[in-house]
Parts: C-alpha cells; sequence; structure tokens
C-alpha cells in the first residue's frame, strides 16, 4: 500500500512539478484528498474533536492551531515503541487502533504524511495531512497574500512552491527556489550603514547573523539588541560579541546580549535544545529534544520601553507570532525592517503576512527561500 501510494503522489509530482499557475493548487488539494480518501470531508466531523497521527514537532504546531479553531485535539496516534500510554503536551498518546474505534477525523501531523496514510488507508480509515488540511481550510487567508500582499512575481513562485511541497511531501521541489543571502537577499537589506541604525536579533545563536549586520553596516549602526534563550549558545554570542566589539573599534555598548527569549509576555517557559548537532538551538513551542529548564522570555515592547528599532531579524523556531504581538507597538510605530522566518509552522505563511499587514497597511512584502530543502523561507517587509 505504502509503494503504490507513494507512486501515485510521484505521479501528481510530475504533473504538477512545472505549475506555476495559482489554480493548480486546490486542483492538487482535490486530487490527493482523493488517494488519501478525505475528498468530500464534512468538516462539522470536526465539531466533535480530531486525532494527530504524529507527536512530534509539526504534532505541537498543529496543537495550537486546532486549539486556537476551538477544536479538541483528542488524542495524538504514535506507534513509537516506548511511547505507550504516556503524553505529549498533556495530550495522550493513543494506539493507532483508537482511531478505528473513535471514528474522529484524522490529521497527519507528520512532514512525510505518505507512509502513515498508507497505514491508515489498509485499515480503512480516512486522513489528511496537516499541510492539506490548513491549505484547504484557509485558502482564501493564502490567496489574499499571493495576490494582495506580496509585492513581486519572484515571490508569488516561492509561495506557490512551498505550498506545493508541504501538499507533496516533495522537498525535491526547493533546489529551484533556493537563492543566497537569507536576510538580505532584497535590495533594500543589502546595505544598511545608518548612525542611527538599531538592530534587534530574535534567536541570535552564536551570532553570525549579527557579525554580517556589522560588515553590511560597515560598522555604522547606534545599537544592536541580540536575544538568545539557550544558555550555551548565548555564552557564544557573548563572546563573538566581545571580539566584534574589538575588532570594530566599536563603542562598549554598541551589543547587548539578552540571555531571554521574545513573546508576547514576560514570562518563564519551559526550553527544549534542539539535540541535533546544536543547529536549531532549541525552542519554547516543540518539545523535542532535553529539556533546559524554564528560562526567560521578554516583549519587546516592554524591553524596548518606547525606544526605536531599524532593523528586525527573526528566526525562533515557531515563536514568530508570539514574538509579533510582543513588538505590535514598536512595529507599529518605528515600521522597522523585517526579515521572519515563516517555515517553521505552515499557517506562518499566511498568519505572520496578514498580522504585520494589520500593523502597517504600507509594509511591501517579499518570500525568498534560502535553503535546498524545507528550511529558511524568510519574509521580508519594508516600507
Amino acid at each position: 500500500m505504502t509503494a503504490k501510494l507513494t507512486s501515485e503522489v510521484e505521479n501528481l509530482g510530475t504533473a504538477y512539478r512545472a505549475r506555476d499557475d495559482w489554480d493548480c493548487v486546490p486542483e492538487l488539494l482535490h486530487k490527493i484528498a482523493a488517494l488519501t480518501g478525505s475528498a468530500g470531508c464534512d468538516d462539522s466531523a470536526f465539531d466533535n474533536g480530531v486525532l494527530l497521527y504524529g507527536a512530534g514537532s509539526i504534532g505541537a504546531g498543529a496543537l495550537e492551531y486546532f486549539s486556537q479553531k476551538g477544536i479538541k485535539v483528542l488524542g495524538f496516534l504514535d506507534d513509537t515503541p516506548g511511547r505507550e500510554s504516556s503524553s505529549y503536551r498533556g495530550v495522550d498518546i493513543v494506539p493507532l487502533n483508537f482511531a478505528l474505534r473513535n471514528n474522529s477525523p484524522v490529521v497527519i501531523s507528520m512532514k512525510n504524511w505518505i507512509v502513515p496514510a498508507a497505514k491508515l488507508a489498509e485499515k480503512g480509515q480516512r486522513c489528511e495531512s496537516f499541510a492539506h488540511y490548513v491549505v484547504r481550510t484557509d485558502w482564501d487567508r493564502l490567496e489574499t497574500v499571493a495576490k494582495d500582499i506580496l509585492s513581486d512575481d519572484r515571490s508569488r513562485l516561492v509561495y506557490l512552491t512551498i505550498l506545493k511541497a508541504n501538499l507533496l511531501s516533495d522537498y525535491s521541489l526547493y533546489p529551484a527556489i533556493y537563492e543566497d543571502n537569507q536576510y538580505w537577499a532584497i535590495p533594500g537589506f543589502q546595505y544598511l550603514a545608518d548612525p542611527e541604525a538599531v538592530m534587534v536579533d530574535a534567536g541570535a545563536y552564536v551570532g553570525q547573523i549579527l557579525e554580517e549586520f556589522v560588515w553590511r553596516s560597515h560598522g555604522i549602526f547606534k545599537k544592536i539588541h541580540a536575544f538568545e534563550p539557550n544558555p550555551k549558545l548565548h555564552s557564544a554570542l557573548q563572546a563573538r560579541s566581545c571580539r566584534l566589539i574589538q575588532e570594530w573599534a566599536l563603542p562598549e555598548d554598541a551589543i547587548t546580549c539578552v540571555q531571554a527569549g521574545l513573546g508576547d509576555q514576560e514570562t518563564t517557559l519551559d526550553f527544549f535544545e534542539s539535540g541535533a548537532f546544536n543547529m536549531a538551538g532549541g525552542s519554547f513551542l516543540f518539545s523535542q529534544g532535553k529539556q533546559a529548564g524554564s528560562l526567560h522570555v521578554k516583549k519587546l515592547d516592554q524591553y524596548l520601553a518606547g525606544g526605536p528599532v531599524t532593523f528586525l531579524k527573526a528566526d525562533v523556531e515557531g515563536f514568530e507570532m508570539p514574538l509579533i504581538r510582543g513588538a505590535s507597538a514598536s512595529i507599529k510605530t518605528h515600521r522597522p525592517k523585517l526579515a521572519l522566518s515563516i517555515y517553521h509552522r505552515i499557517n506562518d505563511l499566511f498568519d505572520i503576512p496578514l498580522a504585520l499587514r494589520s500593523l502597517v497597511p504600507d509594509y511591501k512584502m517579499a518570500v525568498r527561500h534560502h535553503t535546498p530543502s524545507q528550511e529558511d523561507s524568510v519574509l521580508y517587509c519594508w516600507v
């Protein structure tokens, strides 16, 4: 069954890979639904709750998404040995046959949805992927972003390709839209020398983007505020900042490193290290990897206390929307250039642009993709 479904989805990928018209997405959704048995799905069935297949990072985002829509997540289906009779983010992990007894909609909260879809199909269980559900039910928002908000044809092509890659679970589509200069790909972001410039680096990691800002501004800026909650990475960030201050003969207070995340309230939250070569650093949202304890989260509006920001870069592992809510006054008042990650959660593709358009209607927006895999899609905003 898995081989058959994989082949059928690959055939769809071949047919739709070169399509660059927006209308191809509803067609693709309909054909995938026919393969997974979810065609003609009665959305009223979700009134009684939903089961999520996959208790991982996608599952964490799906849990939050459905909760915000008022749809109860009844459980996580997960056959991973050792996870039986446990829970994930406060929701029970249940065996696969629970779905058959419960007769609730099943949404696959995994990037590669084809294998679990085939497993469910063998048992006669209809399902759809989380990406499929989001695109299907939030189609009007996606269309608004693509047709009314994005400012150039390149952005619309990148946006369409990201959607197709998620629907088809085919990440070989990404190399065709890859380009270099992450966070600096738009012309107005490439040269930033300004004696009054104030950068906020959210998710500063070990300071590599901060250092590039120093180079691109030729050391001509007023202040950098760098936020990194992970203790080990924050220590490396501080070391780099001290070196840059010395090498560029900057004022001692030119760079401030803050061991905290940015969100929509001043609090402490459980933080989870990625456990994968330190590449992501960790997350307040996606509880995978080693728990690093409770770490501080700040509101940017409260931290800046009305002070300026001219450039805000954020890659905060799915915490971008809370960051925006906590920075809304600063964004509305100062209208900074923004370079924000929108790849951690598929609903970020529309939630983030629409939220920013409501704050600053004059923002021009573009999307670029900066790796040959699914990571590092960036929304650029400027006035």
